[in-house]
C-alpha cells in the first residue's frame, strides 16, 4: 500500500487556496453550467427522435410524432449553441493558456482517471463527433453536386442555403459537445479534489498537531498545480508590463530567428526571457547589458542559458531583438 503524505494545518489550508484559486479561474458560471446541461439534453432529443423518424412505420403515428420532435429539435441547437458560446471561449481560452505555457501535461494523468469514469458517456459523445463531421461534409458536398440547379432556381437556392445553414448548426453542436465534456471534466478533477481534502480537514480533530493525509498522487497534483498558477501570474504580469511599457518605453521588434531561439527553450525559460524583453522596453541601457563594438548588444537571461542579441534605434525607439540563443553559442559567433 502506498504511504500517504501527511500536511499540516497550513499546508492544508494552502492546499485547498490553491484548488480554489484554480476553480475560480476557470470555473464556469450558474448561466454557462445550465446551457451546458441544456446542451446535453437537446443532443439527446434529437438523437432519440433521429433514431425513431428512422425506425418507425413511413405513415405511422410515431412517424410523425418523431419528425415534429425532430424538427423542433433542430431548430432549437441554434439559440442553444449561442447559449453556450461563453463556455466554449472560457475553455477554449483556458486550453490555450495551458499550451502556450507548456502547462497541459500536469493534469494529463489524473484527467484520465476521470474520463474513465464516464467512459460510456465519453463513447457516445466522440461517436457523435463523427455524426457531426458527416452533417459537415453533406453541407459542402451537396452545394458542390447540386450546383447547376440551384442557378436555376432562386426559390430553390433559398431552401437549400436553410437546409445547408441547418446541416452546419447540427454538425457543429454533435461535435462541440464531446470537447465541451472534455474540458467541463478537467475542471471536475480540480473539484473533486477540493471537495475530498475539504471533507477530511473537516473531519480531523481541530488542533494545531493534526494533519491531513493525501495521497502522493494528489500532492503532486497540487504542487503541479501551484506551479501553474505561478507560470500564469507571471504570464500576466509580463502582459500587463509590456501594455505599459509601449506607452513609455521602446517598441520591441522580434525577428524570425528570435521567436524560434525562444520557441526552444522550456516554459520556466521563456517567461524569465519574457521579464527580460519588458525591461528591455523600459530601458535598453541597463547595467547588465554586454556592449559589443563589432555587433550587436547582448543581455545574459538569468538562472537560465539564454542571452538576448539585440540592437537599439534610439531615435525610432526600438529594440530590435535578432537572436535568442544559449550563451555559449552566442559567445562563439560573436567571438
Amino acid at each position: 500500500m502506498t504511504a500517504r503524505i501527511s500536511l499540516a494545518t497550513e499546508e492544508s489550508s494552502r492546499a485547498l487556496e490553491i484548488l480554489q484559486q484554480e476553480l475560480q479561474t476557470f470555473r464556469p458560471s450558474r448561466g454557462q453550467v445550465l446551457a451546458y446541461y441544456l446542451l446535453h439534453g437537446e443532443v439527446a432529443v434529437f438523437v432519440i427522435s433521429f433514431a425513431a423518424f428512422f425506425f418507425t412505420q413511413e405513415g405511422s403515428t410515431a412517424r410523425e410524432i418523431a419528425t415534429i420532435i425532430l424538427g423542433f429539435a433542430a431548430l432549437a441547437m441554434l439559440p442553444i449553441l449561442l447559449l453556450n458560446l461563453k463556455l466554449v471561449s472560457r475553455l477554449w481560452r483556458a486550453a490555450r493558456m495551458r499550451q502556450r505555457l507548456g502547462l497541459t501535461e500536469p493534469l494529463a494523468a489524473a484527467f484520465q482517471a476521470q474520463r474513465r469514469k464516464t467512459w460510456v458517456f465519453n463513447t457516445l459523445t466522440a461517436a457523435l463527433v463523427g455524426i457531426g463531421a458527416l452533417f459537415l461534409i453533406v453541407a459542402v458536398v451537396v452545394p458542390a453536386a447540386t450546383w447547376n440547379e440551384i442557378e436555376r432556381s432562386k426559390a430553390g437556392a433559398f431552401f437549400l442555403a436553410l437546409v445547408i445553414g441547418l446541416y452546419v448548426i447540427l454538425g457543429i453542436t454533435l461535435i462541440s459537445l464531446h470537447y465541451l465534456r472534455r474540458g467541463m471534466e478537467r475542471l471536475a478533477v480540480v473539484e473533486g479534489l477540493r471537495t475530498t481534502l475539504s471533507a477530511v480537514a473537516s473531519d480531523s480533530p481541530k488542533e494545531p498537531a493534526s494533519a491531513v493525509s493525501v495521497s502522493p498522487e494528489d500532492y503532486d497534483l497540487i504542487a503541479r498545480i501551484e506551479r501553474d498558477q505561478i507560470i500564469r501570474e507571471r504570464y500576466q504580469n509580463i502582459a500587463r508590463s509590456k501594455a505599459g511599457a509601449r506607452t513609455s518605453g521602446y517598441v520591441i521588434q522580434m525577428g524570425v530567428e528570435a521567436q524560434q531561439g525562444k520557441s526552444r527553450l522550456q516554459a520556466a525559460e521563456r517567461l524569465l526571457v519574457d521579464e527580460q524583453i519588458v525591461n528591455l522596453m523600459a530601458d535598453p541601457q541597463s547595467s547588465d547589458v554586454v556592449t559589443d563594438p563589432r555587433g550587436p548588444r547582448r543581455l545574459p537571461v538569468a538562472n537560465t542559458s539564454a542571452e538576448i542579441i539585440f540592437e537599439v534605434d534610439d531615435a525610432a525607439r526600438r529594440v530590435k531583438i535578432v537572436g535568442i540563443e544559449s550563451s555559449a553559442a552566442s559567445r562563439a559567433a560573436h567571438s
